[in-house]
């Protein structure tokens, strides 16, 4: 609900570029979730040719050259977000706000968090 409240606040204050700020947005969550999904195999394919991990039987087609094209691809699309003035590079700034928003919010709730059943699972 506080979600929705932003953006009509957002339509009062910028009707012209509301719709465009909160599709950049929604594209920033978008490239990072797919960013930390690639960092993430890569770590994980190098931890796999060290011993440390046993890879499964499906590999990822031309790796790690499609991840690294990947993450390029995404750094571009970051790029061209910044010369989308003004609402692309409005988002961008804001990025530093959310992660420090967000991290504020895992110090909040980290205490709440059952590990157990995460350690339970590596036995």
């Amino acid at each position: 609900g506080a979600v929705c409240v932003l953006g009509v606040g957002l339509n009062i204050v910028v009707p012209g570029d509301a719709f465009e700020i909160v599709l950049n947005f929604a594209a920033v969550a978008i490239i990072t979730t797919w960013s930390m999904i690639v960092l993430c195999h890569l770590l994980f394919v190098r931890k796999a040719k060290s011993g440390e991990v046993e890879r499964p039987s499906y590999r990822l087609p031309g790796a790690p050259v499609t991840q690294i094209a990947t993450l390029a691809f995404l750094a571009s699309v970051v790029v061209l977000m910044w010369f989308d003035v003004p609402a692309g590079r409005l988002t961008l700034l804001c990025v530093p706000v959310l992660v420090v928003v967000l991290v504020i919010g895992w110090f909040a709730v980290r205490k709440r968090v059952d590990t157990t059943k995460a350690l339970d699972e590596e036995d």
